[in-house]
C-alpha cells in the first residue's frame, strides 16, 4: 500500500508558529499586572445618536459564561419612523490572555445555525472621524428565508483590525511591551428585507457605523 504525503502549506505553518508564539508570550507575561486604561462602561453608551434611537438588551447567563466579556453593549437601533433596525454588539475585554479572548463571528455565526453566503472586506469612509477609513469584515448570512448583513471588526488599542491572526500578534506584542491586552469586537447587523433594493442594507449599516464610531473612543480606549 502506497502512502501519499500531503505537503503542508505555508499559511498553515505560519498560523501554527503564530499560535505558539502567542501562547508562549502570554504565558511569559501572565505574572505582569495589565495596565487598565480609563474608560466609561458600555451601559452608558448613548441610546440617541443623531437620528438613531436605541434600546438595550442583555446577554443570557449562559452567553456571559461562554463569552467571558469584561463589559458589553447589546442594543437595537431604529431610525425615525422606519421599522428596520440595526443590532449592535460591542464586546470589551480588559484582558485577552488565556481563556478570555474575543470570540470570532466567523465561528459564532455558523454555531448559531446561520450560513455564511458571502464574505469579503469593505472600507467605510468616515466623514464623522475626519475622513478616516475604517476596514470591516462584511458577511451576508442566511437562516431559512431570513437574510442579514453583518459588518464586524476588532478595535485593539488604537488599531482597526479585521484579521484574527493580526489580533493575536498584537496581543502578544502589546502584552509584552506595554502590559496591555485590552480590546473589543464591534459587530453590527441589519436584516436584508425583500423590499430592499440594491445596496440599501449596506447604506444603512454604513450610515449607522459612521454615526456611532466617534462615540466608541470613550468606551474602547486607544
Amino acid at each position: 500500500m502506497m502512502i501519499r504525503k500531503t505537503p503542508i502549506s505555508r499559511p498553515f505553518i505560519a498560523a501554527v508558529v503564530l499560535v505558539v508564539l502567542v501562547a508562549a508570550g502570554l504565558r511569559f507575561s501572565q505574572g505582569k499586572a495589565d495596565v487598565s486604561p480609563d474608560r466609561d462602561e458600555l451601559v452608558l453608551f448613548p441610546m440617541k445618536v443623531e437620528e438613531w434611537r436605541g434600546r438595550q438588551s442583555a446577554l443570557s447567563d449562559a452567553e456571559l459564561e461562554s463569552l467571558k466579556v469584561s463589559d458589553y453593549l447589546l442594543a437595537n437601533y431604529t431610525q425615525g419612523w422606519r421599522d428596520t433596525f440595526v443590532n449592535v454588539y460591542v464586546a470589551y475585554y480588559a484582558d485577552q490572555r488565556a481563556g478570555q479572548a474575543i470570540h470570532s463571528p466567523q465561528a459564532c455565526i455558523p454555531g448559531g445555525g446561520w450560513g455564511i453566503e458571502e464574505f469579503s472586506k469593505k472600507t467605510i469612509e468616515l466623514a464623522s472621524a475626519g475622513g478616516r477609513s475604517l476596514q470591516v469584515n462584511r458577511a451576508v448570512i442566511r437562516k431559512g428565508r431570513i437574510e442579514q448583513l453583518v459588518y464586524y471588526w476588532f478595535e485593539q488599542r488604537g488599531r482597526n483590525l479585521t484579521n484574527e491572526y493580526a489580533v493575536k500578534w498584537y496581543i502578544l506584542r502589546d502584552g509584552l511591551l506595554e502590559n496591555r491586552t485590552d480590546g473589543a469586537l464591534v459587530r453590527v447587523i441589519t436584516p436584508i428585507r425583500e423590499t430592499d433594493s440594491g445596496d440599501d442594507a449596506d447604506r444603512r449599516l454604513g450610515a449607522f457605523v459612521e454615526a456611532i464610531y466617534p462615540k466608541l473612543g470613550k468606551f474602547v480606549p486607544s
